[in-house]
C-alpha cells in the first residue's frame, strides 16, 4: 500500500500524462477536420503552440514533524506516549520496529509519520 505522498505524487503524474493524451487528440481532431474542409474558423493549433501547464511540484521525499505537531494531527497518540515509544524502541531486548520512526536532529526530535504507521500496521497483525 502506498503513504498518502506516494499515492499523490502518482496520481499528479497520472494527470499530467491524460492531459497531455488530450492535447494530442484535440490537435488530430483539428487537423482531421482542417483536411476534411469543416474546420472552425480557428487556425490548426500546433503542438508547440498549446501550453501545457508545468507538473506541480513533488512532495518532500519525507514529511518529519516534530512530536507536538504530530500528536496535534493524530490525538491518539500524546507527546508523552510518544517519547516512551521512542524510548522503548532503544531498548534492544523489544523489536526495532518503531526505531526507524523517530529521528533526533540536534536536541530535537522528530518523527516520520509514514514510518510510524507502517510499525503500527507491523504491530496491529500480532
Amino acid at each position: 500500500m502506498l503513504n498518502p505522498l506516494d499515492r499523490l505524487a502518482s496520481l499528479e503524474n497520472r494527470l499530467q500524462r491524460a492531459r497531455a493524451d488530450l492535447l494530442a487528440l484535440e490537435v488530430e481532431v483539428a487537423q482531421l477536420r482542417h483536411e476534411l474542409g469543416t474546420a472552425r474558423k480557428m487556425p490548426v493549433p500546433k503542438v508547440s503552440e498549446r501550453k501545457i501547464p508545468a507538473p506541480a511540484p513533488k512532495p518532500p521525499e519525507k514529511l518529519l514533524m516534530t512530536l507536538q505537531q504530530f500528536s496535534e494531527a493524530n490525538p491518539a497518540f500524546t507527546v508523552p506516549a510518544l517519547r516512551w515509544m521512542r524510548t522503548q524502541s532503544q531498548n534492544p531486548a523489544e523489536p526495532d520496529t518503531f526505531r526507524n520512526a523517530f529521528i533526533k536532529l540536534g536536541h530535537r526530535l522528530l518523527i516520520d509519520p509514514a514510518e510510524f504507521f507502517r510499525a503500527v500496521e507491523v504491530h496491529r497483525g500480532e
